[in-house]
C-alpha cells in the first residue's frame, strides 16, 4: 500500500511540474504580448529556460523524447540569449 501512496505523490509531482513548466511558457508570452516585458528582457529568457528545464524533465520522465530534444534545445538557446545579454 505504501508503494502505492508512493507512486501517486510522484506522479503528482512531476504533474505538478509539468503544469508549472507549461504555465511559465504561456506567461512569459503573455507578459511580451502585453508589453510587460521585452523580449531582451532577463525575466524572459529566465522564464523561458526555467520552463523548458521543467517541461524537460517533464517530458523525459513520460517518455516523449521528441520533447525532450525540443526543449532542452529551446532553453540552450535561451541560456545563449542570457549569456548575449552579460557579455
Amino acid at each position: 500500500m505504501r508503494t502505492v501512496a508512493k507512486r501517486i505523490k510522484q506522479t503528482s509531482r512531476l504533474e505538478s511540474l509539468g503544469w508549472l513548466g507549461m504555465a511559465l511558457f504561456l506567461f512569459s508570452y503573455l507578459l511580451v504580448v502585453t508589453g510587460t516585458l521585452k523580449t531582451n528582457s532577463y525575466a524572459y529568457h529566465l522564464m523561458n529556460v526555467a520552463a523548458a528545464f521543467a517541461y524537460t524533465y517533464f517530458s523525459y520522465k513520460r517518455g516523449v523524447y521528441q520533447s525532450v530534444i525540443a526543449n532542452a534545445i529551446y532553453a540552450l538557446i535561451g541560456i545563449y540569449a542570457i549569456a548575449g545579454l552579460i557579455l
